[in-house]
Parts: C-alpha cells; structure tokens; sequence
C-alpha cells in the first residue's frame, strides 16, 4: 500500500483495464503550537509593606495564544486513464483507446489553532527590613 507524504493525498489507482479509484483528497494542515505559559512573578516586601504593596502591584500572566493551523496539502493529480483493451488476432483487430485521466483530489484544509497557554503564577511574601538591606545593590 502506497503512504503518500503528510498533507497529500493518496494517488490514483488503476489496472489494466479501468481506473480503480481516483485521486484522494488531501490531508487537513497540522494542529498549531501550544501558546507560550504566562510568566511568574513574585513580589518581595517587609512585613509592613506587604499589604499596600500587594495591592499596588498588579501582573497580567495570561497566556499566550495557540498558533495558527498549518496550510492543508496540495490536491494530488487525477490518475492516468487506463490502458485500453488488446486486439485478439486473427479476427479482432484494433487496440481500444485508453480511458480518460481521473479528476484531481480537493486541497486539505486548514489545520486547528493550537491551544492557549497555562496562566503564570503571582507569589506574594515577606522579608525583614535587615535582609532587604543585605540583598540591596552596592
């Protein structure tokens, strides 16, 4: 059995004297990308300022949409006709002429938008005012 790339379609078939089966249709595009996770923030303050802090600062860690489907895959072409039927010597004579080429397949179509990513995380909490110091820049 004949596996045609991703996206293509299977090509026609044909014998001897007919055309088994036409051209097949073409494979729908991949599932877009899983969007990207939303980031993670964190928010650091002494005791004192944590709850006018907390409130201050806000963070949108949404995430990102999923991408975009991929294009489907081109039609395959219609088969050749198939060959027609042989003279029987002595007394049928002529060769019968080959059947028609086979309709081409329809394009795929557009793969699914990927999903949405994950919501990121806010983490909220206290460090004494001597630590704060101690991390702070020279």
């Amino acid at each position: 059995m004949f596996c045609p790339p991703d996206g293509h379609g299977n090509s026609a078939s044909q014998n001897a004297f007919n055309c088994n089966r036409g051209a097949g249709n073409a494979a729908i595009g991949g599932t877009g990308g899983v969007g990207g996770a939303g980031g993670t923030f964190t928010l650091i303050l002494p005791d004192d300022q944590l709850p006018v802090g907390s409130r201050l600062i806000t963070a949108n860690l949404i995430g990102g949409d999923g991408g975009a489907g991929g294009p489907g895959g081109d039609q395959g072409a219609g088969g050749s006709g198939g060959a027609g039927g042989a003279q029987q010597l002595p007394y049928c004579r002529g060769d019968a002429s080959t059947g028609p080429t086979g309709a081409s397949g329809q394009p795929g179509g557009t793969g699914d938008v990927g999903q949405k990513g994950g919501e990121g995380d806010f983490f909220v909490g206290n460090i004494t005012p001597d630590i704060a110091k101690q991390l702070a820049p020279q």
